[in-house]
C-alpha cells in the first residue's frame, strides 16, 4: 500500500486498482453462478465478473461506495 501512495505522491500515476486475492478448493457440487448472483445480491457493484475457464473459477467484483 505504501508503495502505490508513493507512486502517486511522486506524480507517476493518479489512479491505481488495489486488489485482494482469494483461493479456495471447492466441491464438485458447487455453484458458480448461483455464488456470483449471491455476490451480485448482498453487494451491486458497479463493476463485476464471472470467468468460467475449465476447472479454474474467476468471481470479480469492485466495492460499492
Amino acid at each position: 500500500m505504501q508503495r502505490v501512495i508513493d507512486l502517486i505522491l511522486a506524480g507517476d500515476v493518479f489512479q491505481t486498482n488495489i486488489a485482494h486475492r482469494f483461493s479456495a478448493r471447492l466441491s464438485t457440487s458447487f455453484d458458480p453462478l448461483a455464488f456470483f448472483c449471491r455476490l451480485r445480491s448482498l453487494n451491486p457493484a458497479p463493476f463485476a465478473a464471472l470467468l468460467l475457464y475449465g476447472k479454474l473459477t474467476i468471481a470479480s467484483r469492485s466495492l460499492s461506495e
